[in-house]
């Protein structure tokens, strides 16, 4: 369906599924296999469809419900909700697209739903993390344009939620705060202006950018005995068993108890204290220097170089690694306007 006719042709012609579960008023019509019922398309009036993915907040029949809480969205809510609203005002057609609710995961579903009944001249894009829509113009070259999760679960839900806060469920407890009655405009509007061709009408939303910078001055001082470390870990790569778990625990423990981890249990993502690390750093004859240089190795492939180029990746990767574990690096978030 790539056109507004398209799509009430598809509603109109599309019978209801009606049985045990779903009634004549649900009014549950598939947008393609009917198996998969869920994804389905709403008829608000003749100017107006939406393309609903379920399990959503602003799904009236596939809705969600937490702990015996269950939610029944106005009319309003869904048209606001909707991943995908069509309408149609003085013969220009126009359509909404909106990510998923909930910054805190990935939300799979939606990112298949888009990518399947967006329209020819559309194409929904998810890269690195984050998502977009690309808008065929004119010049029949695709334009980008950031599409981020939204916080807005609508004025039902969040009183559900908020009711549900009060009786003690810990997931109430922990949602309340995540998420919005009102929307907060994390949605993207385009006008058909042609065949295949789709023009960004609502404002483009500035999109995160993460840079990082790394305390020049502070290595600087470091370097020394982050020389000194690196020749350790050249010497010892081949003869420590890093293969071995109950030896790393051993050195984890060790890490631990010196206070340069917070967690005794070996993981990828351990967060390092950097002024205990700094400091066994500068002292290769402190006590959690070798279990210091076995937690690298573990992380690196430095015991499998096996030429000179192996072993600049290897140098390049302590760096790095050396930066995070003494604290070198400052993240800030940055908004790219598109």
């Amino acid at each position: 369906m790539h056109t507004f006719d398209q799509v009430a042709e598809k509603y109109h012609s599309t019978k209801p599924v009606i049985s045990k579960n779903y009634t004549a008023e649900q009014d549950v019509r598939p947008i393609g296999q009917r198996r998969r019922k869920w994804e389905r398309i709403k008829k608000v009036n003749d100017d107006c469809y939406l393309f609903v993915d379920s399990y959503g907040f602003g799904d009236d029949v596939f809705g969600r419900d937490w702990a015996g809480g269950t939610v029944d969205p106005t009319i309003d809510e869904q048209i606001m909700l909707a991943p995908m609203v069509w309408k149609r005002v003085d013969g220009q057609v126009f359509l909404k697209v909106r990510n998923g609710t909930g910054l805190s995961h990935a939300h799979t579903g939606r990112y298949y739903f888009l990518t399947e009944f967006l329209p020819r001249g559309l194409n929904f894009v998810s890269e690195r993390g984050k998502q977009y829509v690309a808008a065929r113009g004119k010049d029949g070259m695709l334009k980008r344009h950031y599409l981020p999760k939204s916080v807005t679960c609508g004025p039902s839900a969040r009183a559900e939620l908020e009711k549900l806060r009060q009786n003690g469920p810990m997931y109430a407890y922990r949602a309340i705060s995540d998420y919005e009655a009102e929307d907060d405009g994390a949605f993207l509007v385009f006008q058909c202006v042609g065949d295949r061709v789709w023009q960004l009408i609502s404002e483009p939303l500035a999109e995160p950018v993460k840079q990082t910078r790394v305390d020049k001055e502070a290595k600087a001082k470091l370097k020394p005995y982050l020389d000194t470390f690196w020749e350790w870990a050249c010497a010892y790569a081949p003869l420590l068993p890093t293969f071995d778990y109950q030896y790393m625990h051993r050195q984890i423990e060790v890490l631990h108890r010196y206070n340069l981890i917070g967690s005794a249990h070996w993981h990828s993502a351990l967060e390092f204290h950097s002024e205990e690390t700094i400091e066994v750093l500068k002292d290769t004859n402190h006590e959690a220097a070798l279990p210091l240089l076995v937690y690298y190795l573990k992380e690196s492939e430095l015991g499998k170089a096996a030429d000179i180029e192996d072993l600049r990746k290897g140098r390049a990767y302590f760096n790095n690694w050396a930066n995070r574990v003494c604290g070198l690096v400052t993240t800030t978030t940055v908004y790219k306007e598109n």
